[in-house]
């Protein structure tokens, strides 16, 4: 903990450089997780409502990913100058040495087209993903999370009117405005 208690995190910090390869590692899992959901479900392994949930919760999960990312390394999208500076978007499972090749030409994305990545995955988990799962309310994504989440993700873009949008979906009785 001396880093933190002297203040010396720098972009060489361990703490740093091993937060950034897990969260990139994590992101290849649930990569890799959707394209075997998806060959499951297609080969008739999954039924289809199991397979959409794997599919809503590995995209809850990479939005997560990429969100914590971005506030962990990246300028909030309402800073100037940091247009080109957003997360290199891994969309597609990387596990053969050629593709490795092929992933590491893929530099960082804007900011702009991180957060326009994370909110689709959230859209998209939010139509996939079931209400509630009794069993596992809270240890699961739900369509109520990825609702969250995206309204977490507006408040750190500071689109107020998306804000209060997706925050209406959870609450729409609640006395804001």
């Amino acid at each position: 903990y001396q880093i933190t208690y002297q203040n010396t995190y720098s972009v060489s910090t361990a703490n740093n450089m091993y937060m950034w390869q897990a969260s990139f590692e994590a992101i290849n899992r649930y990569n890799t997780v959707l394209a075997g959901q998806t060959k499951a479900a297609a080969d008739g392994v999954l039924t289809e409502s199991v397979g959409n949930q794997y599919k809503g919760e590995c995209l809850f999960l990479r939005a997560l990913t990429y969100h914590n990312l971005m506030i962990h390394f990246a300028n909030p999208v309402n800073v100037g100058g940091n247009n080109n500076y957003g997360m290199p978007l891994y969309l597609t499972a990387i596990n053969t040495p050629a593709e490795i090749e092929e992933a590491l030409k893929i530099g960082r994305s804007t900011v702009e087209a991180t957060y326009a990545q994370i909110l689709k995955d959230l859209d998209d988990a939010e139509a996939l993903l079931p209400e509630a799962i009794a069993a596992n309310s809270i240890t699961r994504a739900s369509k109520g999370a990825a609702i969250a989440l995206k309204t977490r993700v507006y408040l750190h873009k500071r689109d107020w009117a998306n804000v209060m949008k997706e925050a209406a979906k959870l609450a729409p009785a609640a006395p804001y405005t």
